[in-house]
């Protein structure tokens, strides 16, 4: 009798094991083929017939990468073999940024993305939704559903006052004039919601919670994080004649840098730093693929 027993056992261990694998297995295939799926349809995109078709597909892509992100309970999967993709992550692991755009028929970029952020046991996912082209009221850009978009390559990681407070670049390829470099501030409150814009950068006595530079088209500007600093570098822009002043499609980089310093939780100007200890970081892979890829020409 004990046998018999036994020989259930071992055929219940045996079937759920089995189960188990080929559970495993197709979640796998699932997360594969959505993957698949969403490198489909950036190929579709740029043969798009308008800006409908664009929106489209690209709620397609946003339906996959939600579907992927809610699947990724443990924070495992790599997004940056998707390469239409900019995927930068924390340097604790507790906050991965996603983004992405696409290109409007009038030249402009309309962004899009994700926040996942793992605070203890608790994880959430928030949608980033790109209002920068709204000039009509004046938005702080403060929340996640009222994001100035970008596509965001580098981030920075700092805690002040059992605060965690991140930094993000970004670039926004603007209109067919302009392109723009930003530096945003990033927390998360109590209730673990993203809050954009905190006032940590200091120039001229003056807070800010967000950098935005402006260059034209034809210009190229580097705007870096050099760690072993502990600062953060861009080039000094200039109009190449006085008399384009103020207008930014007539703005490059001269041969100077400035950059922001961090000291106690926030970020201060410095003026005319040292060419030597601004270039002075350690090259990233991961941007220069987004180089390759013509989002920029320099990050």
């Amino acid at each position: 009798m004990i046998s018999k027993f036994k020989n259930i056992f071992f055929v219940l261990i045996v079937s759920l094991t089995a189960n188990s694998i080929y559970s495993q297995d197709y979640e796998q295939a699932l997360i594969q083929e959505a993957k698949d799926s969403v490198e489909s349809i950036f190929s579709r995109l740029q043969f798009a017939k308008d800006d409908a078709e664009k929106y489209k597909l690209n709620g397609y892509i946003r339906s996959y990468l939600n579907f992927l992100l809610n699947e990724d309970e443990k924070f495992e999967y790599r997004f940056d073999t998707l390469g239409n993709l900019s995927y930068v992550k924390s340097p604790s692991g507790n906050l991965r940024v996603i983004t992405w755009n696409i290109l409007l028929d009038d030249g402009t970029f309309k962004y899009f993305g994700f926040l996942h952020y793992k605070d203890g046991k608790y994880i959430e996912l928030f949608p980033l939704e790109d209002f920068s082209n709204d000039t009509i009221s004046k938005r702080k850009f403060n929340s996640h559903k009222e994001w100035y978009g970008a596509l965001y390559y580098e981030i920075i990681e700092k805690k002040w006052n059992k605060n965690t407070q991140y930094v993000l670049l970004g670039w926004d390829g603007a209109d067919i004039l302009i392109n723009r470099k930003i530096i945003e501030s990033l927390e998360f409150s109590h209730k673990n919601l993203p809050q954009f814009g905190e006032r940590i950068f200091v120039k001229d006595k003056k807070r800010q919670g967000r950098i935005i530079f402006e260059y034209g088209e034809s210009s190229s500007m580097i705007l870096r994080y050099n760690p072993k600093h502990d600062i953060i570098v861009f080039q000094h822009l200039i109009p190449t004649d006085p008399r384009f002043t103020d207008l930014p499609q007539y703005y490059g980089p001269d041969m100077s840098f400035d950059a922001f310093e961090y000291n106690m939780g926030r970020w201060y100007f410095i003026e005319n730093i040292d060419p030597n200890k601004a270039i002075n970081y350690k090259k990233n892979k991961h941007i220069n693929n987004l180089k390759k890829r013509g989002a920029s020409r320099d990050f």
